[in-house]
């Protein structure tokens, strides 16, 4: 076992499974450190310090001060996320908020009620929105302080807004996943199914249909640098746990679905991945059934999970033949390769 894994474990355990601080208190001097770089690494200090302080331990000065700079972060985002939102609405775009931007209205208050600063515990520092048309927001984008800052290489456009010290983002998506990835996505039965729930802040914020929100963090954790990094290798499976508690799913609707989408090995993985963390989520049956390549694709992603812990460079690569290998057709694969082949000429 590496250090990297058993300190994600134990770093799970302590914030899904509060009552088990005294495993925290008995880890080593060492473990603790190490779980503690992780937390900074993957974005959850507030959470971390939270939960810490709620089983009576205080949090080291390190971890405390990070936390306290997350929540002024995250306090910031909530302003700015939900002024880019009512603005959005009131131009007749009818934005739905994704990944961060749900998980905090949604999600983490639910299932975190016994803890302070609910609204902040998912940090994050831009904001994610699905809309049918992005290029018709620019002038609501520049009207809320906003500046183009790049073209989303195939389904997103970028908007920055600086503050004193902080930078906040806002991405708007035309679908869920970096084009082209051969999967079979609606993205305006997604729109139509799309759910408005009350938000920390009084007001209400439309997001996905929980299925629709699992499956699209379950991919986006998988194909996000192919789990090269903490922030996908560890928050993206307690972001998926987090969501099952506020909104429980059932594992025959999901695995269909899963399916129907192209997403099933991707789904697997994450499973499989949040298990080997010592999260338990919902069986799947009928998830594991890979072909030869994406059995392969499969093992060199979760390769690139322990690194990601252990903070080395990713066991393989480069991504894009990584993500080819859990395409779900071979021509959804050779188009991701000449797709990758292509930006990485572009950007030479």
């Amino acid at each position: 076992m590496s250090l990297g894994l058993d300190a994600a474990r134990l770093l799970v355990a302590t914030v899904l499974r509060p009552a088990e601080a005294a495993e925290w208190r008995a880890a080593p001097t060492a473990l603790t450190v190490h779980a503690m770089a992780l937390a900074a690494r993957a974005q959850i200090d507030l959470l971390l310090a939270a939960t810490l302080r709620a089983q009576g331990v205080e949090p080291p000065a390190a971890l405390a001060a990070r936390a306290a700079s997350a929540k002024a972060g995250a306090a910031w985002a909530w302003v700015e996320g939900a002024a880019v939102l009512d603005a959005l609405e009131g131009a007749g775009l009818a934005p739905i908020a994704l990944k961060g931007g749900d998980l905090s209205a949604r999600a983490y208050p639910a299932a975190f009620a016994s803890l302070p600063d609910r609204a902040y515990l998912r940090h994050a520092t831009d904001l994610d929105v699905l809309l049918a048309r992005p290029e018709a927001a620019a002038s609501v984008m520049r009207e809320e302080g906003f500046e183009l800052d790049a073209q989303g290489a195939t389904h997103h456009v970028r908007w920055k807004k600086r503050g004193p010290g902080l930078a906040f983002s806002v991405e708007l998506h035309d679908d869920l996943f970096d084009r082209p990835h051969g999967l079979s996505l609606s993205m305006s039965a997604m729109r139509g199914d799309a759910v408005a729930v009350a938000s920390p802040d009084g007001g209400t914020r439309r997001v996905l249909a929980p299925l629709d929100a699992f499956l699209h963090l379950a991919g986006h954790a998988v194909y996000s640098d192919l789990l090269r990094d903490p922030v996908a290798a560890l928050r993206g499976p307690i972001d998926l746990a987090v969501l099952l508690r506020a909104t429980p799913l059932m594992g025959t609707s999901l695995t269909k679905a899963a399916l129907d989408a192209g997403l099933g090995v991707p789904l697997a993985i994450a499973l499989e991945w949040s298990s080997l963390l010592g999260i338990g989520l919902p069986a799947t049956p009928g998830l594991l059934e890979r072909g030869r390549r994406q059995a392969w694709g499969a093992r060199r992603v979760l390769r690139n999970a322990h690194a990601a812990l252990d903070g080395e460079s990713p066991k393989s690569g480069p991504a894009t033949a990584t993500r080819a290998l859990l395409a779900p057709s071979v021509f959804s694969a050779f188009a991701m390769l000449r797709e990758g082949a292509r930006r990485r000429a572009h950007l030479l």
